[in-house]
């Protein structure tokens, strides 16, 4: 009899220490799913940050387009004339220039 409750004490250890195995592998599955999802919503937040962030520095490049073409509309040749004319301003006619034999000059 008692080599049968020695063979009962031997199967329950090797049963004890694979169930215990099993429980560690168990708990070592369940982090790595948690880790996991985890990984996948930072990943999903970042994708929503950079679409995000795509769509503004679309709208910035549309309003620098914009503005480009304000600066050119207002440098035309065309619309610095008229401002020209709103300011009293004329246009020269003959220019005329004084020659010096000497090269002094006298400064105030």
């Amino acid at each position: 009899m008692s080599r049968f409750f020695v063979k009962i004490d031997i199967i329950r250890k090797r049963f004890n220490r694979r169930a215990t195995l099993s429980k560690i592998i168990v708990v070592l599955v369940i982090i790595c799913g948690l880790l996991y999802l985890v990984e996948i919503n930072n990943t999903s937040v970042k994708g929503y940050e950079i679409n995000d962030l795509e769509q503004k520095a679309k709208k910035l490049e549309e309003q620098n387009k914009n503005i480009e073409m304000k600066v050119a509309q207002l440098q035309s040749i065309k619309v610095v004339q008229d401002k020209a004319r709103e300011l009293g301003m004329v246009s020269v006619g003959k220019v005329g220039y004084v020659v010096s034999s000497s090269s002094e000059m006298v400064a105030r």
